[in-house]
């Protein structure tokens, strides 16, 4: 196993123990609350690993640019964390899960509509098991 096959590995484990302190967590926070505390937690350890990693120099963004990141921060991690922690309250991690994992297939068609990619065949189908492992899970007799 390469290291590529390690790390997505790792991250796949990494994201189902956050998911599931998180919803631990849920049991005790509001779903704001705990977004509020992540999004801090993560600021406090940005700050000092940016100059580690990239040194003193700021980048420079024109305000458009600016603009862009700071909407998308916004929309992004303040308000689709907060419904995201809110549904992991209210549904639990499995069923959370479940839908999370239509994120891919999303972006795939999303990205063959505005950005005219084109997929391969092996592609398709693991687009298309991904929809078929949804499906089956939320199947109901």
């Amino acid at each position: 196993m390469g290291w590529g096959e390690a790390f997505a590995l790792l991250s796949a484990l990494t994201w189902a123990l956050a998911v599931i302190l998180m919803r631990r967590s849920g049991e005790t926070l509001p779903a704001f609350e705990l977004n509020l505390f992540k999004n801090c937690f993560g600021i406090a350890l940005l700050i000092p690993t940016i100059p580690l990693v990239e040194g003193f120099v700021l980048p420079f963004y024109t305000p458009t640019e600016l603009s862009v990141v700071l909407i998308s921060g916004l929309i992004g991690i303040a308000i689709a964390d907060t419904w995201y922690l809110k549904a992991l309250n209210m549904m639990g991690a499995s069923r959370t899960g479940i839908v999370s994992s239509l994120f891919s297939p999303f972006v795939i068609v999303l990205s063959a509509i505005f950005l005219s990619e084109r997929l391969v065949l092996w592609q398709w189908l693991g687009f298309v098991l991904v929809m078929a492992g949804a499906l089956l899970v939320t199947w109901r007799a």
